[in-house]
């Protein structure tokens, strides 16, 4: 008997989802051998398969069945975290007098190797470099979080300052002090 389009369709489509199952699995081991946490996998769909690790506030994602790279190939680029108002961070480091932003790596290895080839090239060609990203980006962090504290501690001195010493009781009533920790505007207001 001969298959309709349609019956030649939905085998395809299962073939093809038991290949992204048996990738998932390949990619679950590879992110442990690194001593990542499986995080998360993304929506999985008919063509590629995704799953992040995370480890001390990084992530890696390793990706397959892609347009680009297609199913033979794995893709593996960083994961940084956010800032403080959720948007990405694009670090600059001084080169030879110049700022230059840090580097993103992103590399592919062919999945006919073996989950060990694989960890050895990830280890190799692009751990360093991904490495030095995320604690470019965590810096940026770090003096974002600090220069908001001090901030935030400054206000608060002043506010005591011409509460206590320069305002009436009247006055003081009227002096507002506002912090808003989500849009990261710290202000004083005097009404």
């Amino acid at each position: 008997t001969e298959q309709t389009y349609e019956q030649k369709q939905r085998v395809e489509i299962a073939e093809r989802m038991q290949k992204i199952d048996e990738r998932l699995v390949r990619f679950k081991a590879i992110l442990k051998k690194l001593g990542y946490k499986l995080d998360t996998t993304r929506e999985k769909n008919n063509w590629n398969a995704s799953a992040s690790g995370t480890l001390d506030g990084g992530g890696i994602w390793l990706q397959s069945g892609d347009y680009q790279n297609g199913c033979d190939r794995l893709e593996i680029f960083g994961d940084y975290p956010r800032n403080y108002k959720n948007s990405w961070i694009e670090p600059y480091e001084m080169i030879e007098g110049k700022w230059t932003k840090v580097f993103s790596p992103r590399i592919t290895v062919s999945l006919s190797k073996t989950d060990e080839q694989i960890v050895k090239d990830i280890q190799k060609r692009f751990m360093p470099e991904f490495l030095h990203r995320l604690e470019a980006v965590n810096k940026e962090i770090k003096k974002d979080r600090d220069y908001r504290d001090s901030k935030r501690t400054n206000l608060s001195k002043l506010k005591s300052i011409v509460t206590k010493d320069k305002l009436s009781d009247d006055e003081v009533e009227a002096c507002k002090f506002s912090e808003s920790l989500g849009s990261g505007d710290d202000y004083m207001r005097l009404e």
